[in-house]
């Protein structure tokens, strides 16, 4: 649970999250974004809306936010190679690379010390 404090902090610390975040259904969308980033998913505007799960708010306000993001440089569009009349939303390299990044700090952070109190050898004599 620390490392997950420690995860929400430090994103929230950067800039172009904070603002993906400050929507109260900030956190899916971010985080089905890096997915659909990083995975090179299919999923597209629509799909992502009708996977927010909490405080989804109407599809106009979505699709204004989303229109935002793509402005700000944190988003962009790009074509599916399955189907061509599917727009698919990802992150910006620089925004994909900071959370990324970022998560990767935290849980080098995270980790505990190596207990050298414990014998390499744990054959039974």
């Amino acid at each position: 649970m620390e490392i997950l404090s420690r995860i929400h902090s430090n994103l929230l610390s950067k800039k172009n999250i904070k603002i993906i975040c400050s929507k109260p259904y900030g956190w899916e969308l971010l985080f089905m974004l890096y997915r659909n980033t990083k995975h090179d998913q299919e999923y597209g505007i629509d799909k992502i809306f009708e996977n927010i799960k909490y405080n989804r708010c109407t599809k106009p306000s979505y699709i204004n936010f989303i229109n935002y993001l793509e402005t700000a440089n944190i988003i962009y569009r790009s074509e599916s190679v399955l189907k061509k009349s599917k727009v698919l939303l990802k992150l910006t390299d620089p925004i994909a690379t900071e959370l990324q990044q970022t998560i990767d700090d935290c849980q080098i952070m995270g980790r505990r010390p190596i207990d050298n109190t414990y014998p390499n050898d744990l054959s039974v004599n």
